[in-house]
Formats: structure tokens, C-alpha cells, sequence
């Protein structure tokens, strides 16, 4: 993870990190703060993750933002690409069902949503 937020730092390209029983989402990439929100990212990811696992919760704020970027990426084409890394269970329902959207944003988008990966950690 810490590779991808270096990279996105490094090319100006916008990333938003979510770890979900920590800090509230984190924006690297965006070339506007001498790389303290990197920092803030690396010192966060030394943090052991402790209480809940709201995996669905932030599956379902992740498609709302993308949905309400549409028409900006379509005008630009740009692409959203969504990846999940987690080292636990959802603790707060089904992760299949609060995926199902993300199979409507990519028809929105026109394969404009390039991959969603689920990996445990």
C-alpha cells in the first residue's frame, strides 16, 4: 500500500487511502501539501488496526464517490480504480451485497472502472 501512496505522490496522481478502523480517509497525489499527507499515511500504517471492521460501510462511500465524479471523469477520461485490502472480516454485513453496486458503476462508466481487487492481507 505504502508503494502505491509513494507512486501517486511522486506522479501528482490522486489517491485516497481508507483504513477503516483508523484515521479518516487520506489524499496523497494531489502535489498541493510538500508530502505531509504521505507522511500522515506512513505514520498511520505503523498504527497496529484495532475495533471493527466496517468493510461495507466504506465500500458503499467509495461508489458514491465515484458516482458523483461521472460526468468529470467521462469529460476528462479518466479512469476509477477501486482496491481492497483487508486483513479481516466485515463487521457490519455482507461484503458480496455492498459490492454489488460497484458492478453498476462500471456499467455507468462503460469499463471505465478498471479492477476491483479483494485480498486478505
Amino acid at each position: 500500500m505504502l508503494f502505491m501512496a509513494e507512486l501517486s505522490e511522486k506522479l501528482q496522481i490522486p489517491s485516497e487511502f481508507r483504513l477503516l478502523n483508523g484515521a479518516d480517509p487520506i489524499v496523497v497525489g494531489l502535489g498541493d501539501d510538500n508530502g505531509e499527507s504521505l507522511q500522515f499515511l506512513r505514520e498511520t500504517l505503523q498504527e497496529s488496526p484495532a475495533g471493527p471492521t466496517p468493510l461495507c460501510a466504506h465500500i458503499t462511500a467509495v461508489v458514491q464517490n465515484i458516482e458523483s465524479m461521472e460526468d468529470e471523469l467521462r469529460a476528462n477520461g479518466q479512469k476509477a480504480v477501486v482496491v481492497i485490502a483487508t486483513d479481516g472480516e466485515s463487521s457490519d454485513g455482507n461484503v458480496a451485497e455492498a459490492l454489488k453496486p460497484l458492478t453498476k458503476v462500471r456499467k455507468v462508466f462503460q469499463n471505465r472502472l478498471n479492477q476491483v481487487f479483494i485480498s486478505n492481507l
